[in-house]
């Protein structure tokens, strides 16, 4: 087995991965524990990494193809595929931490969380596509004048 070199890992590289772990893992755990305790209380390690894992990267795949598809940000020009990845861990933070900042201060059942989390992606879309449609016409027409 070849040792691990920490020495060549790169900056994206280490910054994607933790906001990976943050935004997927840390989230889908917080969330599990915060709607369905029961569940967090009896599932093992490895169970629990699964859920979390199933619960996070929905979106988090969701909100980086969003990024992707509405050419947000130039990702071929300023580092391809961890750009989009960041990007998609950095708006999934919010989405997934306001509803389980909401359960933990409120006593709120899981459907209301995960309807939280589907508003808040609606949400981003409805934004992501007023600013390819409304914002970026405004442009078009300032230079075209």
């Amino acid at each position: 087995m070849m040792p691990l070199d920490l020495q060549e890992l790169k900056a994206p590289a280490v910054i994607t991965l933790l906001l990976f772990l943050i935004s997927v893992m840390g989230s889908g755990i917080l969330f599990t524990f915060i709607f369905y305790n029961q569940l967090f209380s009896h599932a093992d390690t490895v169970k629990l990494l699964l859920i979390a894992f199933s619960i996070g990267s929905p979106i988090w795949l969701l909100n980086s193809y969003l990024f992707a598809h509405f050419k947000f940000v130039d990702f071929v020009a300023e580092g391809g595929a961890n750009v989009l990845a960041i990007m998609g861990a950095l708006v999934s933070i919010p989405v997934f931490y306001l509803p389980i900042l909401l359960g933990f201060y409120f006593e709120i059942p899981g459907k209301w969380g995960i309807g939280s989390i589907i508003i808040l992606e609606f949400l981003l879309f409805l934004g992501l596509l007023y600013d390819q449609i409304v914002l970026k016409k405004d442009e078009r027409t300032k230079i075209n004048s």
